[in-house]
């Protein structure tokens, strides 16, 4: 991992402190690899890791008059950037949960698990028949065929974000037709599956 001993001097954290943008360019420059170093050790995502560094400079420039305060500046920047990174790792863990919401659940799985077959894929039909042709015809690729998104995207000449836009919206307007219906059975399947 890169090592910073502070080298920087007292006069040049008080001129970022002061807000000169020439000692602050310094600062970065003196202190960027060390940061990306934390941030990459912590999120084993380069992407991800340059951003950090994004963000932890600009929480700097943004607390820069706390800067002369500071005992261990070494320690300060590895404290700030440790916790960006949990709070960018907990987002990230946020959002891919609320995703999985709509994409962990498997109609095939409800039809499957459905004692009456007949009606549970008239009431699929039906719930499709609300779509969209185009989230129809996704909605079908993805959870009734399982295929995978970057497939879809090529067999349907559409971006792979456009298509995780129409499955989004599709599994969302297929689980609250379905969550709808007035047969406890369903509901509880839904709901649990």
């Amino acid at each position: 991992m890169y090592q910073v001993h502070s080298s920087i001097s007292l006069d040049l954290i008080e001129k970022v402190a002061a807000g000169e943008h020439l000692a602050f360019e310094q600062f970065f420059y003196h202190y960027k690899s060390y940061v990306y170093s934390i941030a990459l050790k912590i999120t084993h995502n380069e992407t991800l890791g340059e951003e950090i560094v994004q963000d932890v400079f600009v929480r700097v420039w943004k607390y820069r008059e706390k800067l002369p305060e500071v005992q261990d500046l070494d320690a300060w920047m590895r404290t700030v950037t440790k916790n960006r990174c949990l709070t960018e790792l907990k987002r990230l863990a946020k959002d891919a949960q609320g995703k999985n919401e709509y994409f962990n659940w498997q109609p095939t799985e409800w039809l499957s698990h459905n004692s009456d077959g007949q009606n549970s894929a008239q009431l699929l039909q039906k719930a499709m028949s609300r779509l969209t042709p185009q989230q129809q015809r996704v909605f079908e690729l993805s959870f009734l065929e399982g295929m995978k998104r970057d497939q879809i995207a090529e067999l349907l000449d559409i971006s792979p974000a456009t298509v995780g836009v129409h499955l989004k919206l599709a599994a969302r307007s297929v689980r609250a037709f379905l969550t709808n219906q007035s047969d406890l059975a369903i509901l509880l399947l839904i709901l649990y599956s």
